[in-house]
């Protein structure tokens, strides 16, 4: 399957390869460097981007700056793209986008600048009683802090005995309920956390999965 996604990724990009715009060009270097060596197709892609230079910059200075920076990291080695996008994110002011601090952190490591940390927002006043009336919002914000604090699946997010308790049996509901609801678009954030927390044994878990691959509106 990911070498299918892969060929057909490579053929999306060489027909369509002059069409692209930055962010798919990002998306397309990303999915092809994940299933393996990124081959002609994503050394052309990445050769193209750090040739846009000005449109990267203009991306980053509009806050659109996650996907470009996971692609550059995707790839095998250093490239004149990793480099473009190093520079670029060392050049934004801290204060002209609103991401929180760790997935501001999580960029910051994917582009190359080290630093310790930082706390996990939500957690910081996730109430575990309130999982049974969290918002869309909260539940989605909340599986992009974990997917940064594990550094987009490279690490395992650093939670407490008693945050990872009470996120677990958080994410085990909600991964239940939005299940039974057939909410795919609030389902896939939440299986994604579970699994780089590490909770792929849950029977939630499985049964999401199975309710994802088997659901028709997934396949475009």
């Amino acid at each position: 399957m990911a070498e299918r996604a892969r060929e057909w990724l490579a053929r999306f990009a060489a027909t369509r390869f002059e069409t692209l715009s930055i962010r798919e060009l990002a998306l397309t270097l990303f999915g092809i460097a994940l299933s393996g060596p990124p081959g002609d197709a994503g050394e052309r892609i990445a050769e193209t981007l750090a040739g846009r230079a000005d449109d990267v910059r203009q991306e980053f200075a509009a806050g659109r700056f996650l996907t470009l920076l996971l692609a550059a990291d995707a790839m095998p080695e250093a490239t004149p793209l990793s480099s473009l996008l190093r520079e670029s994110w060392l050049a934004l002011d801290p204060a002209s986008y609103s991401a929180s601090p760790v997935i501001a952190w999580a960029c910051g490591q994917l582009a190359g600048k080290d630093a310790p940390m930082p706390s996990l927002r939500l957690l910081l006043r996730f109430d575990p009683r309130a999982r049974y009336v969290a918002t869309p919002q909260f539940v989605r914000e909340l599986a992009q802090e974990i997917a940064a604090a594990s550094l987009f699946g490279r690490l395992v997010p650093p939670l407490t005995a008693e945050e990872r308790r009470d996120v677990t049996t958080a994410l085990r509901l909600w991964a239940f309920c939005y299940t039974k609801e057939r909410d795919l678009d609030m389902l896939c954030p939440v299986v994604r956390a579970m699994h780089l927390l590490g909770l792929e044994g849950e029977p939630e878990y499985h049964d999401a999965l199975e309710f994802i691959a088997g659901e028709p509106e997934m396949i475009t």
